[in-house]
């Protein structure tokens, strides 16, 4: 049997943060205990917290590891996979999910039909165990943006004024890990990279080279548009996974704002227009109704269309091309950039129902039934604490780790009220650091 507590590990802020959250919200509203934050030192802890039920971010060979030990130490494995988000094609669905956490979980929520049907193809242990849920992130994008962020729109256009947003989307060629660790280590790790495998070695170098000529591209777009004379200031928003002090060292103009481990979607909201190259973020614009442009030199790659935002977002091939329909957007002489009703009739071919359907409730619903199913009952009066005669390891993360995840109990507890307040929640929310960017909250 288990405790009614769901262990929710993340690893970039400005990717997970705040869906996750809502979702705990939910949970906590069930009168389930939830223990959210950094996966570094939850990971290390294991063997010591209460026996409850982990709902891990991505399905790789890096979480697999730690799902065999949640497993080990008595845990229920649940995950859903956020690097697939926006994937258009079955390579690149099947991509995140490696066959040991296919072994292990014991449910995984689906992105949508097509990410389900692809998974109980890939591996047979997946038939019995994934459920079509969607994914929290669309659910903010579609429904909760605007309110949710709010005040920080009105912060940034307040401080910032009117402006393009530039998302980067290069975390192999400019990574975060590029001082302390090869970028090929990490893809060999997550099962990215397989040495034994010509297709993949061919692939990892295709998807290098992919990068490169990206973000060659992207950087004569950005010189160019701070030299115009126009009231737009450029804001560049770096991958959570990239090297941000890239992009400060080069651009340190006064007109030129980097922003670093925030999440897209406010920065999106408050922009004018969002330019990207192939970026999960072009997906979201389109959500979002922002208009966006996808600078993409390599039509023939298979990156091309291994995402949606190709397929739902206005796309050009070169600088020349970028700079021609920009100039043509910010004198409105066209509307290229704008959404169209072709671009929303391919993203409900992957997302049908989007105005209706609630992950956020699909998923905290199984969760429940699972919880309830496992354990004697659900009591309001369960207090969280460390399993009999076990102390609380302490680790000492990685800078990198820090770069990536890092958040205030203040920001916690006023994100934690926000949300609350969204979804009419009639409870009391209380937060608990337990260690460095890593919290309990439950309802009082």
């Amino acid at each position: 049997m288990i405790n009614p507590v769901v262990y929710i590990p993340l690893e970039l802020k400005a990717r997970d943060l705040d869906s996750r959250l809502l979702l705990a919200a939910e949970l906590i509203n069930k009168d389930l205990n939830v223990i959210i934050g950094q996966q570094w030192s939850l990971s290390k802890n294991i063997y010591n917290v209460p026996r409850g039920l982990f709902l891990f971010k991505t399905v790789n060979e890096i979480q697999a590891t730690q799902m065999l030990d949640a497993v080990d130490a008595g845990h229920i494995v649940t995950s859903s996979d956020e690097e697939v988000l926006a994937c258009a094609c079955d390579e690149c669905f099947r991509s995140g999910l490696c066959h040991t956490a296919a072994k292990n979980m014991h449910i995984f929520f689906a992105n949508n039909k097509k990410h389900a049907d692809i998974v109980k193809n890939q591996y047979e242990e997946m038939r019995d165990k994934t459920f079509i849920t969607g994914n929290p992130r669309i659910e903010i994008a579609k429904k909760w943006g605007k309110v949710l962020y709010q005040k920080e729109i009105l912060k940034i256009k307040k401080e910032i004024g009117p402006y393009f947003l530039f998302n980067t989307n290069f975390g192999w060629v400019n990574s975060i890990w590029g001082e302390n660790e090869d970028p090929r280590d990490i893809a060999i790790r997550t099962g990215h990279l397989e040495l034994n495998n010509k297709k993949s070695i061919e692939a990892y170098e295709d998807e290098i080279d992919w990068e490169k000529s990206n973000m060659a591209e992207l950087e004569k777009v950005i010189r160019w548009f701070t030299s115009l004379d126009t009231p737009f200031k450029t804001v560049i928003r770096p991958h959570p996974a990239e090297d941000a002090t890239y992009w400060k060292k080069k651009y340190s103009h006064e007109d030129i704002v980097i922003i670093e481990s925030s999440p897209p979607i406010p920065w999106a909201l408050a922009s004018e227009a969002l330019i990207h190259t192939t970026c999960t973020t072009g997906f979201e614009a389109q959500l979002l109704g922002i208009p966006s442009l996808s600078i993409t030199p390599r039509v023939n790659s298979k990156y091309h269309a291994y995402i949606l935002s190709n397929l739902v977002s206005p796309t050009v091939e070169s600088f020349d091309e970028a700079a021609r329909v920009i100039s043509e957007f910010i004198h409105r002489k066209d509307n290229l950039m704008e959404n169209n009703i072709e671009n929303n009739i391919k993203l409900e071919e992957f997302f049908p129902n989007l105005h209706n359907m609630s992950p956020i409730k699909n998923i905290s619903e199984i969760i429940l039934n699972i919880i309830q199913k496992n354990t004697d009952s659900i009591n309001t009066d369960y207090k969280w604490a460390l399993r009999e005669n076990c102390n609380w390891y302490n680790f000492k993360r990685r800078r990198e780790w820090i770069n990536k995840f890092s958040v205030s109990t203040e920001e916690i507890a006023s994100k934690i009220e926000i949300i609350g307040n969204i979804l009419n929640i009639n409870k009391a929310i209380k937060v608990q650091k337990i260690d460095e960017s890593l919290f309990n909250l439950w309802a009082s």
